[in-house]
């Protein structure tokens, strides 16, 4: 009989691995997703602020150009 309980228990356990497994799998691909996400956000506020950035150059010399031609 103690073969038994001692067979369920490892049964029991390795259930208990897989569960736990499975668990840090899901974390894992969660943080996975989150940096990525988090990485396209930089990247779009990069995108951003450059675009902004060429935008203020453009208005500057612009405003330049017609204080010349004044």
């Amino acid at each position: 009989m103690p073969d038994l309980s001692l067979g369920a228990a490892c049964t029991q356990c390795q259930k208990r691995q897989e569960i736990l497994d499975c668990g840090s799998q899901l974390l894992s691909y969660s943080l996975w997703l989150n940096m990525t996400f988090n990485m396209i956000q930089t990247t779009d506020m990069v995108r951003m602020l450059w675009a902004a950035s060429e935008i203020s150059t453009m208005h500057r010399r612009m405003f330049s150009v017609e204080a010349i031609l004044e």
